[in-house]
């Protein structure tokens, strides 16, 4: 692979497009038993779901509308 001036680049492959020419299977980035731990443990009824909305929230990545401004209730659609 060379970049745009025409120099080899070493050891760097584009994982992307070799998975999408049916070059190369992508694995697993987290082995199984860091997986099997970030799963709640219970019986699922009394148990928080883990769902994309949770994940984020467990993270504390969601969006705030601004206190400021012309109008600070306005509707922020940031997450759709």
């Amino acid at each position: 692979m060379m970049n745009q001036d025409g120099v080899a680049v070493d050891g760097v492959a584009d994982e992307q497009l070799r998975v999408e020419h049916g070059i190369w299977h992508r694995g697993q980035k987290q082995p199984d038993e860091e997986l099997k731990a970030k799963l709640p443990t219970g019986h699922y009824a009394e148990q928080q779901p883990t769902t994309f909305w949770t994940t984020n929230l467990q993270r504390k990545n969601y969006y705030q509308s601004a206190s400021v401004g012309p109008n600070p209730f306005a509707k922020t659609s940031g997450l759709t």
